[in-house]
């Protein structure tokens, strides 16, 4: 089973398809709750992912 996932936030809004990774889904709304993320996220084009090895990658596009 793998668990890597792409989750992208434009302006504060998941801008991809997470419909098939109840991870991503999990950490959408995670991040959607927390106010000083969602500040942040509202900031731009971030995208966040997980690879294979269990990486997080966070980058400000």
């Amino acid at each position: 089973m793998s668990y890597s996932f792409n989750l992208e936030f434009i302006n504060g809004i998941v801008s991809n398809n997470i419909d098939g990774s109840a991870v991503a889904r999990d950490l959408a709304k995670v991040l959607e709750n927390s106010l000083e993320i969602k500040k942040i996220l509202n900031l731009g084009h971030f995208k966040i992912r997980m690879d294979k090895d269990f990486c997080l990658w966070i980058e400000k596009l």
